[in-house]
């Protein structure tokens, strides 16, 4: 009876130890790029009496250049102090081309009214699925053609956890 329920136990322990092995290594792969964004709606703008502007919804679109290329969906949330050029934003975003897209979220600050820092994570999907892109980001709002424009460098790491 002893030998019917070990042998069963025994090939159960040696599959646990053998699977690990035939499985590919996650990789890292550096992750650099630029994005180009101009405002597509303001969203819902005001004022307080102490001079900060208080920003809900709007939303950017733009392109995305490097490792990760496509288009670019922004919708933000944002705070700023017009007397001193400081504030914090977070908000959506959503990184478009024919293999898929890249789906998350960014965080960041707002300094002398035109410098941005922040970071982002987003998940992959169709051909990047399972794969994070987890990014820092700095930048500043320019005039091109006549048209605000954020100019913004990305660096990171793309994970693709199935190698």
């Amino acid at each position: 009876m002893k030998k019917a329920v070990l042998l069963p136990l025994v090939a159960l322990a040696l599959m646990l130890t053998v699977i690990p092995t035939t499985m590919a290594a996650a990789t890292m792969t550096p992750l650099t790029g630029q994005m180009l964004i101009t405002a597509v709606s303001p969203g819902k703008v005001w004022v307080t009496k102490d001079g900060i502007q208080q920003v809900k919804g709007s939303t950017s679109g733009g392109t995305i250049t490097g490792t990760i290329t496509g288009s670019v969906q922004i919708t933000q949330y944002s705070t700023l102090n017009l007397k001193t050029g400081r504030g914090f934003f977070h908000g959506k975003i959503v990184i478009t081309n024919p293999d898929g897209t890249f789906e998350g979220s960014f965080v960041g600050v707002v300094t002398g009214y035109y410098n941005m820092t922040g970071r982002g994570v987003s998940q992959g999907t169709g051909a990047y699925e399972g794969q994070k892109a987890m990014t820092m980001f700095k930048g500043q709002m320019e005039m091109r053609d006549g048209v605000p424009t954020a100019v913004i460098e990305v660096k990171g790491i793309l994970l693709n956890p199935h190698g």
